[in-house]
Parts: structure tokens; C-alpha cells; sequence
């Protein structure tokens, strides 16, 4: 995972069980129970690690990326650089994030 910032070290090291904490306490943890993806999907987007979908949050349109079933440590640091700097940025021609779904129990 690339250090750009001293923030970087401790979500290399981080599970997670310690991301969620991390959510909550910054407030963007999201409540599976609000978030509302259709069926049938529409999808709008793929990457390597994962599917972006339409969806709806307490009623407002959102795009949900949902990560690919691969749980190896090395798709978990991606994961967790990338909420790293998206929890962070803003930018005009960048999705603002709301937020994550984090459930460890989920593989």
C-alpha cells in the first residue's frame, strides 16, 4: 500500500474489527439496515477490486462499490488505503464519500 502520508502506517496494520471502531467514531459507519441497492442491480462501474451499483441512502441516490469476495490481506490494505483518502477528500469532480458498510463478519 503506498505511504503518501504518515496516516498511512497504522491502516496497513489495521483489521477489520478496528475499522469499523474507526468508522464509528468518525462517524461514517452506515447502517446496512438504511442503505437500499434493487434488484435487479444497475451497475455502474467495475474494477479490480470490486462492483460499483446504484443504490438509495435514507432516500437520496448514492453509488455503493461492493468489494469483490477476496478477503486476502492484500485486498484488505487496498480497501483500507482507499477509505483511508476517501474519507478525507473533497473535490468537485470526485463522489463525495457518506460513508462504509464495515461488518467483519462478513468474508
Amino acid at each position: 500500500v503506498p505511504e503518501s502520508t504518515p496516516t498511512a502506517r497504522p491502516f496497513r496494520q489495521m483489521n477489520i474489527s478496528q475499522l469499523q471502531e474507526l468508522a464509528h467514531r468518525e462517524h461514517w459507519h452506515i447502517n446496512p439496515a438504511d442503505l437500499h441497492i434493487p434488484i435487479p442491480t444497475q451497475v455502474l462501474g467495475a474494477g479490480s477490486l470490486g462492483h460499483v451499483v446504484a443504490a438509495t441512502l435514507a432516500g437520496k441516490a448514492v453509488a455503493v462499490k461492493i468489494r469483490h469476495g477476496i478477503a486476502d490481506q492484500e485486498c484488505v490494505a487496498a480497501l483500507l488505503n482507499e477509505l483511508r483518502v476517501l474519507r478525507r477528500v473533497r473535490h468537485p469532480t470526485l463522489v463525495q464519500f457518506y460513508g462504509a458498510v464495515v461488518d467483519p463478519s462478513r468474508k
